[in-house]
């Protein structure tokens, strides 16, 4: 086999050199590897958003967004269509098949939605954008930087704008810089109903003649003297030009009516959006965005030598901060890593050292590691990939895995070269045959352990989802490196152990071997009961049974259902098979039972110390910026008069406010942050009528108020293709579980998809205008709306232009006094219904105000309401009543209730698993088939498996670690990885098997063992002692110690357990007939 190669075992030197120029090129390519916090990716979607301004989240839905929806849902390629309609926005999401390429179907979108422009309402224009990855939406981002000083908010806008945008757009690396904060200019147009009135003007006329002078309009072409002229009207740029447009000429016998006659025009500060202060000074914020595929942290450390430089020119007060840098997250990513990746190196060393007994072997084990992981890294540039806090993490986790090729190489070199020394075999002749010996004896082990862990790969890249391309780059990466550490292995391994000192005899210990070997001679004798001992220590789900089957189950007919029933109860569901389960359940149900009742399956919450303290309000609709303003500032002087307090940041506009107080290092071991803490949950307490968050520095101390659906809450998803059916189907499962329990204090039936926003509801201003009075007063509903809407249109721009060298100014047309103006004010306000007659809504239309869901939802053309459910009791209480109250509703056809949105295994993660497992295992039985060229042997390998879980599930249970998507992850790599050990021990039977083909299986099976238990475990060992940081030093985050616990586990069992199955089952193989014509001597040396 390595006859080819053997002239690289004459030039080791050579060999050694291009080796060494590998690793450093490839070390100095992956330093110029792009890093990043989140995975860079673009995902299969594409999100169109409209704005409808002043519509219903109803309308919305029925107008902009159905529309929408029918329009694009003909574009070939789609794979789903997700949309929310709320008050005056749509937006909805397109997920697209993969076959598909994502900027041929863009542009196909954009053609359909501008087909769809003359259908939808005016001004209401769709827009595509980009999707962002879920799981990574809280990351985006590069760095925030804000500009404070003692001047008003106006000058640190233009300051921002004019000098510090500039500098920051020029650097390397930043794609883009959005400035926030302060105030714009508006022009405001303040119209007199008086006027209006008396020259008989409607306001949505004027506000057409407005708009219109404000366009530019095309007439057509003209030709003359052979050229053609466009002739246009230039929109109206000036406000004394745009004061004296004619806005009227109705009558002919009246002089045509100017805009300045019943308007004020008005060119100055707008009203102010948002509110920022830090320290208490007004603020101004700098959002950077870096350019895709540049280095992070180079990028961060150019901003930070433009801000130095910044500062000295910046006015006398003012201070340039950086309130957020993404690139700290993945400094400490990196120290972290670091510090595991250091202490799994040190570990994997001793256990070389240990296993190995040689230094220099221990050197040539780890060279070959970085002979593998560098080429890998280099390989991202090709690839497009870069290095972010799934593939650095990753790191820690493949490290292990790369030293079992080396190892098994290492090992079996050592002996063949002692056997052959033995035989008087020098010089170059002993390094060739001693490479083909030893390859001969582990190249098929070595080639399908390393591709069954690759073929794993494949489904681990479609078992997330939205996240399938954040895990490609972790996918890849372990690929390659074990790829790669393979033929590192066989090449570079073989030419450099001729440095190693020849193996010395050691003594023999011969009551070691007899005690290694006594349990497998045992069973050997036994091995039909070995295996029957082996699945009981899995485990029998008997316990899943029911004890009786009482409540029918959704989807059976009651017939059925019934005489099912009845044969259950009347055999497994007697008084005595009940009575024999109390103890049969836990004899039979192995490491499963207590595994599947101890084990959580679902994110649980993470309370940790907080050296902040952030306070939060939410405001309804009609609420002022100056109201949000004030009430915030009360909790903003509490946190400027505390001394242990760092810095405070505050946000405010009209619908929220929020205050961040940041504390002084080691001040959490002062008094200060809690009293101060104290003093603003008494003051949240007295705030009625909006909802109010105060955060806690440790759990359960802090305040909430008006959130719905918090972690509290049961949430539950309805879905059904009627809004109104669905809102009535919402009430009646409101009712039902109040019905079936008194822990349910209330139903939230307009819940929010994320927990941690406020309750989805609004409040709506509704008239009651009926035809009786529309006979009494010769006014329509449709000629009131338009009456009343400049009273509640006041804080909305209709149009931007380009006016007195500003470019795109926004312009308010307001009626004078109708922003201080209330609703009973309104109704009492005479109407001119015609030139001798003025209505009063008082007494005509009665209005009331009513509470409606903030935003309708829908998923592939059924609507969705989220509902969240007050359980007071325990989280596993809270689940088993949701899960058994689901079960019991009753929904028509067409409808479903769906529960578990912290619960991991919900039924269509447990189909998704099922399937993905399956697929896996059907991956890893081909490959070891294909490598043994049988189908009986890769039966044996495959128990590795299922005693793998043994070690799995009493891992989970000594940690209590939640299962979630690390340990599902875990599971699917684990098939992969758990049967090398078996692969490498079932090859050398077969090629036992093959040299001494009469000889007794149980023998051979044994010897087997003796020759390869001391490789399975040092391969072992070295995996689980470079996870082991990830054990030792756990996160916050349950995904990678959830995969560690997995991994470590389910190796450990799987080297202590399966060499017994192994034994077992090859046991149970024929032993071949001997010829006749062979004599006992010749059977004794076949045996």
């Amino acid at each position: 086999m390595f006859v080819k190669g053997a002239g690289l075992l004459k030039r080791p030197i050579s060999v050694i050199s291009w080796c060494v120029a590998l690793v450093l090129a490839g070390t100095w390519a992956a330093i110029d590897i792009p890093i990043e916090y989140s995975p860079n990716t673009e995902l299969p979607r594409v999100s169109v958003r409209a704005i409808w301004s002043g519509a219903s989240p109803r309308q919305v839905e029925r107008y902009v967004t159905a529309p929408i929806e029918r329009e694009i849902q003909t574009v070939p390629g789609i794979a789903e269509i997700n949309s929310i309609s709320s008050e005056g926005r749509s937006h909805v999401q397109i997920q697209v098949n993969e076959d598909i390429d994502l900027s041929t179907f863009t542009t196909q979108i954009g053609e359909r939605l501008t087909l769809l422009r003359d259908q939808l309402p005016d001004d209401v224009a769709p827009r595509l954008t980009k999707q962002v990855p879920e799981a990574f939406r809280d990351v985006q981002g590069f760095m925030t930087l804000r500009l404070i000083g003692p001047y008003n908010p106006d000058e640190l806008r233009k300051l921002a704008d004019e000098h510090l945008k500039p500098q920051f757009e020029s650097l390397p690396g930043i794609d883009l810089v959005e400035v926030t904060g302060g105030s714009e200019r508006e022009l405001l147009i303040t119209l007199d109903p008086a006027r209006l009135d008396a020259y008989g003007i409607e306001y949505s006329e004027l506000r057409g003649q407005i708009s219109s002078a404000l366009r530019d309009h095309v007439f057509g072409r003209m030709d003359a003297k052979g050229r053609g002229h466009l002739m246009i009207s230039r929109p109206e740029l000036d406000v004394s030009r745009l004061s004296a447009i004619i806005v009227s000429q109705s009558n002919p016998e009246r002089l045509p009516i100017r805009l300045d006659q019943v308007a004020d025009l008005n060119l100055g500060a707008a009203p102010r959006q948002s509110i920022r202060r830090i320290d208490g000074l007004n603020a101004v914020a700098l959002d950077l965005e870096r350019t895709r595929g540049s280095h992070m942290i180079n990028v961060a450390k150019t901003v930070n030598n433009r801000i130095e430089d910044i500062r000295d020119s910046l006015p006398e007060g003012s201070r340039l901060l950086i309130v957020m840098d993404r690139t700290e997250d993945v400094r400490e990513l990196l120290d972290d890593l670091a510090l595991r990746g250091g202490i799994g190196l040190i570990l994997v060393t001793f256990v070389l050292l240990f296993m190995l007994k040689s230094v220099r072997a221990t050197v040539i084990v780890l060279f070959s590691v970085a002979l593998a992981l560098a080429p890998a890294l280099a390989l991202f540039r090709f690839f497009d990939l870069s290095l972010n806090v799934i593939t650095l993490a990753g790191l820690v986790l493949v490290f292990g895995l790369l030293v079992d090729n080396s190892v098994v190489i290492v090992e079996q070199l050592l002996l063949q070269q002692q056997k052959l020394m033995a035989r008087g075999i020098q010089g170059l002749e002993l390094q060739i045959v001693r490479t083909q010996a030893a390859l001969k004896a582990v190249w098929l082990p070595l080639m399908g352990g390393t591709l069954s862990t690759m073929a794993v790969m494949l489904p681990l890249v479609y078992l997330s989802g939205d996240l399938r391309d954040l895990f490609l780059p972790f996918g890849v990466l372990v690929s390659l490196t074990l790829l790669i550490s393979l033929a590192s292995a066989v090449i570079f391994v073989p030419v450099v152990v001729r440095f190693l000192p020849p193996k010395t005899e050691k003594p023999e210990h011969r009551w070691l071997r007899r005690a290694v070997a006594s349990p497998y001679r045992l069973v050997a004798r036994f091995p039909k009961s070995t295996l029957i001992a082996l699945f009981f220590v899995l485990g029998v789900p008997i316990w899943t049974l029911p004890m009786q089957i009482n409540e029918p189950r959704r989807g059976w007919s009651s017939e059925v259902k019934g005489r099912f029933a009845n044969v259950y109860n009347a055999t497994l569901g007697t008084q005595t098979i009940q009575g024999a389960r109390e103890w049969l359940d836990p004899l039979t149900g192995g490491v499963l039972r207590p595994f599947f009742r101890n084990t959580s399956f679902y994110k649980p919450w993470r309370y940790r110390e907080r050296e902040s303290i952030r306070v939060s309000l939410s405001f309804p609709k009609g609420n002022t910026i100056e109201r949000s303003d004030s009430l915030i500032a009360d909790f903003e002087q509490m946190a400027l008069a505390e001394a242990s307090v760092y810095r405070t940041d505050v946000r405010i506009s009209e619908e929220s406010a929020s205050l961040e107080i940041e504390f002084k290092k080691g001040a959490l071991l002062e008094p200060g942050p809690y009293i101060l803490q104290r003093r603003l949950v008494g003051r949240a307490i007295l705030l009625g009528g909006i909802s109010v968050r105060v955060g806690e520095i440790i759990p359960q101390t802090g305040y909430s108020s008006g959130y719905g659906g918090g972690s509290s809450g049961a949430r539950l998803r309805m879905y059904g293709p009627n809004y109104e059916d669905l809102d009535a189907l919402a009430n009646q499962f409101a009712t039902f579980v109040k019905r079936r329990s008194r822990r349910v204090q209330s139903v939230d039936l307009n819940g929010s998809r994320n927990s941690w926003i406020a309750t989805q509801t609004r409040q709506v201003l509704e008239f009651e205008w009926t035809g009786d009075a529309t006979a009494r007063t010769g006014a329509s509903a449709r000629w009131i709306n338009y009456r009343l809407s400049p009273y509640f249109e006041t804080n909305r721009a209709f149009w931007r232009a380009d006016i007195a060298g500003d470019t795109r100014v926004p312009i308010r047309v307001i009626l004078e006094k109708a922003p201080e103006m209330d609703i009973d004010r309104i109704i009492q306000r005479p109407l001119l219904v015609a030139d001798s007659s003025a209505l009063r809504l008082a007494g005509v239309a009665e209005y009331n105000i009513t509470q409606r869901p903030a935003q309708i939802e829908r998923e592939d053309q059924q609507y969705v309401r989220h509902l969240s459910v007050d359980f007071r009791g325990p989280y596993d209480m809270r689940r088993k009543f949701m899960e058994e109250a689901v079960e019991a509703f009753s929904v028509p056809p067409g409808y479903r209730l769906d529960y578990g949105s912290f619960y991991f295994f919900t039924d269509e993660t447990k189909r998704a698993f099922s399937w993905v497992f399956v697929a896996t295992i059907i991956l890893v039985f081909l490959v070891t088939a294909s490598v043994f060229e049988s189908w009986r042997l890769p039966l044996v390998v495959m128990l590795s498996v299922p005693l793998a879980a043994v070690g799995v599930c009493i891992g989970f249970i000594l940690t209590g670690t939640s299962f979630v998507e690390g340990a599902f992850i875990g599971i699917v790599l684990l098939i992969g990885i758990a049967v090398n050990d078996s692969i490498l021990l079932t090859d050398r039977f077969r090629q036992l098997r093959v040299d001494r083909p009469y000889g007794n299986p149980s023998v051979l099976a044994r010897l087997a063992v003796r020759e390869r238990l001391r490789p399975m475990w040092t391969t072992t060992l070295t995996s689980c002692a470079a996870m082991l940081p990830l054990l030792v030093f756990p996160d916050n985050d349950d995904f990678w110690t959830g995969l560690a616990v997995t991994v470590t586990g389910g190796l450990i069992a799987s080297t202590l357990l399966a060499p017994f199955s192994s034994v077992a089952m090859l046991s149970l193989f024929k032993r071949k007939m001997v010829p006749e014509k062979l004599n006992p001597s010749t059977i004794d040396t076949l045996a």
